[in-house]
């Protein structure tokens, strides 16, 4: 058997010794290569990374800024639907009264011709027409008669201020929905 000796170790080896420890270092050199090179790719990925971070935080504050406007107008949106439909409502309710107010009228009129077209007694209460009661009367239809038309002017007015603002969140909510 030949013996080799390895200097600086100190200690005798056999060819094939040597020629496995030779081995186990080219596979662990070859393995610290493949480490290395992974390690460097690792390293430029990381680089990369760290160089478009500050673009993507920029990006990222960008898009909290759009987020926080979108949550802001989508609020409102509820807030303006919720006044839609209560305003619609009240228009509603109007429009309701109006009708009724109209009915109101329509009765009281006809109420005054038949008084008007009576004999010699009131139509409504059975009793003898005096001039007295007929003035009285008279009197008593004009006054809800003032009473029905201002009530009606008074609806109207509202009426016309509701479609008005209507009109307003209907073009506010428009607007929403172009942002």
């Amino acid at each position: 058997h030949q013996y080799m000796y390895l200097s600086g170790i100190g200690n005798i080896m056999r060819p094939a010794a040597i020629k496995a420890a030779q081995q186990e270092i080219s596979t662990e050199q070859a393995r610290l290569n493949a480490d290395f090179k992974n390690l460097s790719a690792e390293s430029k990925r990381i680089t990369t990374l760290q160089n478009e971070l500050p673009g993507l935080e920029q990006t990222l504050t960008g898009l909290k800024e759009k987020l926080t406007q979108a949550e802001a107008a989508l609020n409102k949106r509820e807030e303006i639907q919720s006044k839609l439909e209560d305003l619609q409502n009240r228009f509603s309710t109007k429009q309701s009264e109006l009708k009724q107010n109209n009915l109101a009228y329509k009765n009281l009129r006809d109420k005054y011709q038949d008084f008007h077209q009576a004999g010699p007694t009131c139509p409504f209460c059975n009793q003898p027409l005096t001039p007295d009661h007929r003035e009285k009367y008279e009197q008593h239809l004009t006054i809800e008669g003032n009473r029905i038309k201002e009530q009606k002017q008074t609806l109207e007015t509202e009426i016309i201020v509701i479609q008005a603002e209507i009109k307003d969140y209907r073009e506010q909510n428009q607007h929403l929905n172009r942002i």
